[in-house]
């Protein structure tokens, strides 16, 4: 090889080296961008802790529903859809049970109000849907259908389209929680301890993951999004690309201080690593799997 064609080969790998030094450079300011509309887009204006909430009122001006006893969440959308409640006042010796969209209610003061006032016939249909759902298989068409009934729109038709999977994807609160989070190395990285939900509509802010290692030690809660986790099956572990080490670096929840949406850093990492908002619903593949 002669001088000259060193001299061109070395200029072609310099003019590439400041390609790639430009792009890095530009790279982080358009994520910046990107990030400061996906904070204004992401705002929630309160959050409440899902445990918080079981066993609060659910009434009418006609009907009182009960307690609240559970959740059904949308993994796709990222929304809690649905109230489950039980009364055990009603009459009779078996518990009245109903369903209540989070896009009908109003939490106050500790409790929730159905707005407006509800028929008897919605009143039918909460209750008659809880005794067809008595397998816990939520079909989307169902939810939507009771949705509609009580005069709202089903979160999934509003929301960020997250993946053209088919599944359903609901899932009860009391199945997922204290359920064990996988790390990128499949080793137990926390476990899923609770849920910051937005009560007005029902927008998981994200998820409560307690990573302390011994059960003697105090809680050691991270707000994770739910958008970070992967969960190709709802009855298998969830997982998050990270080392077990690199969440337990991140940022945790202050004794009685919830914030109300996600840090700037779980941001940046879900829409560098997945493309899409951090307030959204979880990955169906891993990343690898996507390219």
């Amino acid at each position: 090889m002669n001088t000259k064609q060193r001299l061109a080969i070395f200029g072609t790998m310099a003019i590439l080296a400041g390609t790639i030094v430009a792009d890095e450079a530009t790279q982080p300011a358009e994520n910046k961008k990107d990030v400061d509309a996906a904070l204004v887009a992401n705002k929630i204006e309160r959050v409440v802790p899902a445990t918080s909430l079981i066993g609060s009122k659910v009434q009418a001006k006609s009907h009182d529903f009960g307690v609240v006893k559970d959740y059904v969440i949308d993994l796709n959308s990222g929304h809690v859809a649905l109230l489950l409640m039980v009364n055990n006042a009603g009459s009779g010796d078996v518990p009245e049970q109903a369903a209540i969209p989070m896009t009908a209610v109003l939490f106050e003061e500790g409790h929730w109000s159905v707005q407006p006032s509800v028929s008897e016939k919605q009143i039918h249909l909460a209750q008659r849907f809880v005794g067809e759902s008595a397998n816990l298989k939520f079909h989307r068409e169902a939810v939507e259908e009771l949705i509609l009934a009580f005069g709202g729109e089903p979160p999934w038709r509003v929301a960020e389209p997250n993946s053209h999977d088919p599944r359903d994807k609901f899932v009860l609160w009391s199945e997922i929680r204290e359920q064990k989070l996988h790390d990128m190395h499949d080793a137990v990285a926390g476990d899923i301890e609770d849920l910051a939900i937005s009560p007005d509509g029902g927008r998981i802010a994200y998820v409560a993951i307690d990573t302390r290692q011994k059960a003697l030690e105090s809680r050691l809660l991270h707000p994770v999004p739910l958008s970070a986790f992967v969960v190709p099956d709802v009855s298998k572990p969830w997982k998050i690309e990270l080392a077990q080490a690199e969440l337990h670096e991140r940022e945790t929840i202050a004794e009685g201080k919830w914030p109300t949406e996600p840090s700037r850093g779980w941001i940046e990492y879900v829409h560098v690593r997945y493309g899409q908002s951090a307030v959204s619903g979880v990955q169906t593949k891993l990343k690898a799997d996507k390219e």
